[in-house]
């Protein structure tokens, strides 16, 4: 009796093999050609929740070849995979929901393109108008008088003079003293920090300050920096010298920025 039975009963192995060429037939001519990807995720398609050893059965793909197929569907987005015990399993949908969602968004956003919010409806109070042109008003004012200044001290020789806390300064010395004012106030402060206000904008190719050694590099064989020792500004973490290539016109932003920290130069 115990022999009948041991005849009749079959291993795990032969039950998945009959159960794939029942439910995919997969050896058709067609399929045999079809990519090893395309196999894999037609026969995940039409046997959800299936694993390694089944889709081996039914593709005859296996090892390190199905491990990289089964990698890029799940990077693809193609399948996902569930860990079930010792075992994973791979299905497919989600990127069905994916593309809906994707969709979904689309639809979203283009309707909040053109969605109209109360306060972008109601028009501006003519307080609040009044206010913006003032305040541009005042910009452009600052703008011109700096201009206008610079234009009247440049008419003929450029020979600048500025003046600051009571001293009179050339346009180089005029930016070094208001950078070591600054320093004076702001105790601590990192090259970082002092470039944030005095950025690099200001003054185009060789910047308003920099660290000795990167000064030097980009002078040359010009000293185009206040190298004296008396000229250094020394900050928290770096010794800094001031750019001396400026002119009439180069100076204008660094006034600006002066002016906008509330330094009155004359």
């Amino acid at each position: 009796m115990n022999t009948e039975k041991a005849k009749v009963a079959l291993t795990l192995p032969q039950v998945l093999y009959q159960v794939v060429f029942l439910c995919y037939p997969c050896r058709n001519k067609n399929e045999k050609h079809m990519h090893p990807n395309e196999q894999v995720l037609a026969f995940i398609k039409a046997n959800p929740n299936t694993n390694k050893a089944a889709i081996t059965t039914a593709t005859e793909i296996r090892g390190l070849q199905l491990f990289n197929i089964l990698k890029k569907l799940l990077s693809d987005g193609e399948i996902t995979s569930i860990c079930e015990g010792n075992d994973t399993v791979y299905s497919t949908g989600i990127k069905e929901e994916s593309v809906a969602d994707e969709k979904q968004d689309v639809i979203e956003e283009k309707v909040g393109e053109f969605s109209i919010t109360k306060e972008e409806t109601e028009a501006p109070s003519s307080t609040e108008n009044e206010t913006e042109v003032e305040e541009e008003s005042k910009t452009v004012e600052t703008e011109t008088k700096i201009e206008e200044q610079v234009t009247k001290k440049t008419s003929g020789r450029n020979n600048d003079k500025f003046t600051f806390e009571g001293e009179t300064y050339g346009k180089g010395a005029l930016v070094r003293a208001v950078l070591k004012k600054y320093v004076s106030e702001n105790a601590g402060i990192t090259y970082k920090q002092l470039k944030e206000v005095f950025p690099d904008t200001l003054l185009k190719r060789f910047g308003i300050f920099e660290e000795m050694a990167e000064a030097r590099e980009l002078s040359g064989k010009y000293e185009r920096y206040c190298f004296k020792e008396e000229e250094v500004i020394k900050l928290k973490d770096k010794k800094v010298v001031v750019c001396t290539q400026f002119t009439s016109e180069n100076i204008l932003p660094f006034l600006k920025a002066a002016h906008d920290l509330g330094y009155i130069i004359g």
